[in-house]
Order: structure tokens, then C-alpha cells, then sequence
């Protein structure tokens, strides 16, 4: 399991802006809408490279048990 902050800077690598959850979970480090989080996780993993994916997969392991 990661640390929240390790989640967070993984959100910040790849949110797509002010208005996406990964960018409201970054910069609060509050989980609001745990769909939208995972929905904007899967959505990236499409455009990642194995590395990016990995860690792509630690912040879905700690969206869905947190």
C-alpha cells in the first residue's frame, strides 16, 4: 500500500486538469467521487507506458481501500 502522498503525486502526473477527480485528489488529498477517480485511473492507463502503469495501479489499490 502507498502513503497518501505518494497517491497524490501519481493524481498530479496524470490529472487531466482543474475539473478532474485526480486533480481534486491531488490537491486536497480528499477521495469526493471514488467513481470518477477509478473511471479518470482506468482512462489513463490506456496511455501509459509499464512503469506509469504500475504506479497508475498503486493509486487504484489505494482509491478503491481507502
Amino acid at each position: 500500500m502507498i502513503s497518501t502522498d505518494n497517491a497524490r503525486r501519481i493524481a498530479y502526473d496524470w490529472h487531466g486538469g482543474m475539473m478532474s477527480a485526480l486533480y481534486g485528489f491531488a490537491s486536497t488529498g480528499r477521495i469526493r467521487d471514488r467513481y470518477a477517480l477509478i473511471r479518470e485511473i482506468t482512462d489513463s492507463t490506456k496511455y501509459a507506458g509499464p512503469r506509469e502503469k504500475r504506479r497508475l495501479a498503486m493509486l487504484h489499490d489505494f482509491v478503491v481501500s481507502n
